[in-house]
């Protein structure tokens, strides 16, 4: 617990003031500035590009031990990035700031090196540990949301990006210099055989389907982070409920995630993951449909179970299909469509807005994805379930488990 819990802590502060801090700020900033919100969409979208392309190089310093390094750098990146970012008068500066400066943050204090370092204490059995720490992620948008549009309320966007500054310099980089422990040894040694036919794997037709899946669902997902808030100001809904009710989306991972495990034990990782992604889908759409509260906040405490159990439902599914010991060469592979997924979406639903004057069109198309995705899961379901010998999916079969 000593080892997962500063962990937790920082990588709710990580989540909630980088990925889910630009839909508070999106319209007070563009109100401000007088700029469009597709163009600002461009610097989220270039954040995820960035962390994605550092991916690889911060997972190499990580394995030779130098996670705690990483985040503490990482969080004071993060404080700097937001003093800077309070002072911005231009898109380009903007961009800079947004687009690399945080990008780098999100890539030194996300998931990926927590993951690691967590991996590496707990290497018989990593999940439970694993799962401690997106239990803490899915607390980030129901803890930062509404403090983040009760600061901009009260301070305006430029003083609420200092004090999100502080929380970053006074927490964060505190408790990962001091408190995050590291194995005494690290171990950097991979299995000579992981990586063994890669080629062959990534072209394997069930990577494929869980990989296109993946990218409908992140994509719906990354829509919802940015344009949601924006949406419901539009309607005339105040500030402070739009950003209650995004924040359900997070508070509502939290229930997807604990019960998880109990989920796995009746059901296989691949109907639940077909069907977190088609919960997907339906929220989406019944959170542009609906025009009340309940509706909605129940639609997004959907999105936001099938959102939060569909990482470990489909890292279940990738070590069903390849088995542990490829994971992690197979789940690196699919974070580059993912990256480009989650930096396409924001700025296509940006662009709509802007052609359109509203977001519905977003909405639906979003909606029509994330249906897609849970579609083509359907045949893994149904090979699995029924126990289903398709030629392909044998022959490929005998090329992972030899």
């Amino acid at each position: 617990m000593m080892v997962v819990l500063p962990l937790g802590i920082t990588t709710i502060i990580s989540f909630g003031t980088i990925q889910y801090l630009f839909g508070v700020m999106l319209t007070p900033i563009a109100r401000d500035l007088h700029w469009a919100s597709g163009r600002m969409s461009i610097a989220y979208s270039l954040c995820l590009l960035v962390a994605g392309a550092l991916g690889m190089v911060v997972g190499r310093h990580v394995d030779a031990g130098r996670g705690r390094l990483l985040l503490t750098v990482g969080s004071a990146l993060a404080a700097i990035s937001f003093w800077l970012l309070s002072m911005v008068q231009t898109l380009p500066q903007f961009y800079a700031i947004w687009g690399i400066g945080l990008a780098g943050a999100a890539a030194l204090t996300y998931y990926p090196v927590s993951f690691a370092i967590a991996g590496q204490w707990f290497k018989a059995a990593p999940a439970q540990a694993l799962l401690a720490i997106t239990l803490f992620g899915g607390l980030a948008a129901p803890v930062f949301q509404p403090l983040e549009q009760s600061l901009v309320a009260h301070l305006g966007w430029r003083h609420a990006l200092v004090a999100i500054a502080l929380i970053q310099l006074l927490i964060a980089v505190p408790i990962h210099a001091f408190w995050v422990r590291y194995p005494a040894r690290a171990s950097i040694a991979r299995e000579a055989n992981a990586p063994a036919r890669m080629p062959s794997l990534l072209l394997d037709v069930r990577f494929l389907l869980i990989t296109t899946s993946a990218v409908l669902s992140v994509a719906g997902s990354a829509f919802l982070t940015v344009h949601f808030i924006p949406f419901e100001l539009g309607r005339g809904w105040n500030a402070g409920t739009a950003a209650m009710i995004a924040g359900l989306c997070g508070f509502g991972s939290i229930p997807g995630r604990a019960f998880g495990g109990a989920l796995l034990r009746r059901f296989d990782s691949f109907s639940i993951l077909c069907a977190c992604t088609f919960a997907q889908a339906v929220a989406t759409i019944v959170m542009a449909a609906a025009h009340t509260l309940v509706p909605v906040g129940c639609a997004a405490l959907l999105s936001g179970a099938g959102y939060g159990l569909s990482p470990a439902m489909r890292a279940a599914a990738m070590m069903a299909v390849f088995g542990p010991q490829r994971f992690g060469s197979m789940n690196g592979a699919q974070g580059l469509p993912l990256a480009l997924a989650a930096a396409a979406a924001p700025a296509i639903g940006g662009a709509i807005f802007d052609r359109t004057g509203s977001y519905m069109g977003g909405f639906i198309i979003f909606s029509a994805a994330a249906a897609l995705g849970s579609v083509v899961l359907l045949p893994l379901v149904a090979a699995r379930s029924a126990r289903l010998s398709f030629g392909w999916f044998v022959r490929l079969k005998k090329d992972v488990v030899a």
